[in-house]
């Protein structure tokens, strides 16, 4: 917004979400959109979306609305009365980190304008992708629900860490706007980050421990991904606004979540440390059903490299049966060529007229 848009000859200024009646001061008479997130990248905050609605149609403008991080799941900006609600559909809607997308959802009038303005430049999604992401919005509502559970459950673990500074999630009570976001929100995204205590050097060794989440951007996806933001910052020069909301100890931010208590155990703890001999105490959060699912899983795998050498040997006694079955065939169509071509001979043999009518006999 603040290096692309000005070459398109629009400009803008940013507004502080949490405080409506200091949007007035900034309207001018070339005014003509008013654009908020669901939730703010990268921490999190809930801005006041009612009073954006109420103060967009008192003022005659356009209220968009990136509903990304929420998704239609958790919130319907349309149905409080957004004019445009947009997604990355590369995210939570795809949900399976393959494609790049992005939608635009409102009236019928508004997005045919916006259809017509992508067709003269050019943009458009081709139909492979277009497949996947019907594809994925087949499990949305299934994924994204699991991934509220697994990041509020998550978010309160941290939050009682010791190693943990402190955590940003709408879903805790203790998060500033935690209160407007469950009346806004039916559940609170798979996102969430935390400040480790013990600064960078803490904070990178924690990532270097992980077992199962990648450090990589995006979300949204059905992988457990981390980022590292150190000292994070977010500055907006043209406006003459910095928000800063991490100290020097630096951001670890977690998108999506799977199977949450093993990730937990593997959280802070090198995974093959003991204590006294047996495993570390923090292992003991394991649920049952992990344990059993290693078990089958390894199970299957040991049943697996027991069959591969019958399956082999099998594989080869079917191939010896086909080719003696070919080579049979293949005899018995010679055999059939060779007496037909006798047949023939022996025809040939006999005179015109030797096979004549009764009365010559």
């Amino acid at each position: 917004m603040t290096q692309e848009l000005p070459a398109l000859g629009i400009s803008c200024d940013f507004i502080d979400g949490t405080d409506p009646k200091s949007w007035e001061c900034l309207l001018r008479p070339t005014t003509r959109v008013i654009y908020v997130e669901s939730m703010t990248n990268p921490l999190l905050g809930v801005v006041d979306l009612p009073a954006v609605v109420h103060f967009a149609r008192a003022h005659d403008l356009l209220s968009m609305i990136d509903n990304t991080f929420a998704t239609p799941v958790n919130f319907r900006p349309l149905e409080m009365g957004f004019d445009l609600s947009i997604h990355s559909g590369t995210k939570y809607l795809n949900g399976h980190d393959d494609i790049a997308a992005g939608c635009v959802i409102g009236r019928g009038e508004q997005v045919e304008r916006i259809r017509h303005r992508l067709n003269h430049l050019g943009g458009s999604l081709d139909p492979h992708a277009c497949f996947l992401l019907n594809r994925g919005l087949m499990t949305l509502a299934l994924r994204v629900r699991q991934q509220n559970s697994n990041a509020l459950r998550l978010a309160r673990f941290l939050g009682g860490h010791s190693a943990v500074k402190r955590v940003i999630y709408p879903g805790l009570e203790n998060h500033p706007q935690h209160t407007r976001a469950k009346e806004l929100f039916q559940g609170y995204g798979g996102v969430l980050a935390f400040e480790a205590r013990g600064g960078e050097e803490e904070t990178s060794a924690l990532l270097g421990r992980l077992k199962i989440a990648v450090v990589a951007p995006s979300l949204g996806g059905v992988h457990t991904l981390v980022g590292l933001n150190p000292s994070y910052e977010v500055r907006l020069a043209d406006a003459g606004v910095v928000f800063s909301g991490l100290g020097p100890g630096g951001e670890v931010r977690i998108i999506e979540l799977t199977e949450p208590p093993f990730f937990v155990a593997t959280l802070f703890v090198p995974r093959p440390q003991v204590v006294d001999g047996g495993p570390h105490p923090i292992y003991a959060g394991l649920t049952e059903a992990v344990r059993k699912r290693r078990q089958r899983s390894d199970a299957v795998e040991q049943d697996r490299r027991a069959r591969a050498p019958r399956e082999r040997r099998q594989r080869g006694e079917r191939a010896d049966r086909e080719r003696q079955t070919a080579h049979r065939y293949a005899s018995l169509s010679q055999d059939r060529d060779r007496a037909r071509a006798g047949v023939s001979a022996r025809r040939s043999t006999f005179p015109f007229g030797v096979r004549g009518s009764s009365s010559t006999r």
